[in-house]
């Protein structure tokens, strides 16, 4: 996450865990963030890092959401 944030200037990255979701159960929200000035591109790179970080844990990807 951090070396994601420090690649990708302007981007956050945030993880939410949850405990107790009706259809999911227990995971973490992982996701990235950028204010309204930073290209969409970028942003899109930076997520592109992410999932594939995930990807080298074996970590698996159950839904996306993009706002």
């Amino acid at each position: 996450m951090e070396r994601i944030e420090a690649e990708h200037a302007g981007v956050k990255v945030f993880s939410l865990p949850s405990v107790d979701h009706p259809q999911w159960g227990r995971h973490i929200e992982l996701g990235v963030k950028a204010g309204p000035d930073l290209a969409a591109d970028r942003l899109d790179a930076a997520y592109a890092q992410l999932k594939s970080g995930l990807a080298q844990f074996g970590a698996s990807v159950s839904a996306e959401l993009v706002r």
